[in-house]
């Protein structure tokens, strides 16, 4: 069986203070891990997408900084030194 689990393992005691055993849960991740992995191929899609694009693209913030661009906005605006 294979997969993504997180395991949590706790020692168990007997009123004298004796280990008589210990007690694991393990939680089954995988969802979350292919939602991970999903999130991390969509987000290589969309930087190739950006950078390798030959139209000029900015990201801006609502006030208007420019937070990334790409080459063909560099030379849109004629800035030569990105």
């Amino acid at each position: 069986m294979g997969g993504y689990f997180i395991v949590s393992v706790s020692p168990l005691h007997d009123y004298d203070g004796k280990l008589i055993g210990c007690i694991h849960v393990a939680r089954d991740i995988n969802e979350c891990k292919q939602a991970e992995k999903a999130l991390q191929e969509s987000e290589e899609r969309f930087r190739s997408a950006f950078d390798e694009s030959a139209v000029g693209m900015a990201l801006v913030t609502p006030d208007n900084l420019l937070l990334r661009v790409n080459d063909a906005f560099c030379r849109l605006i004629g800035f030569k030194d990105y």
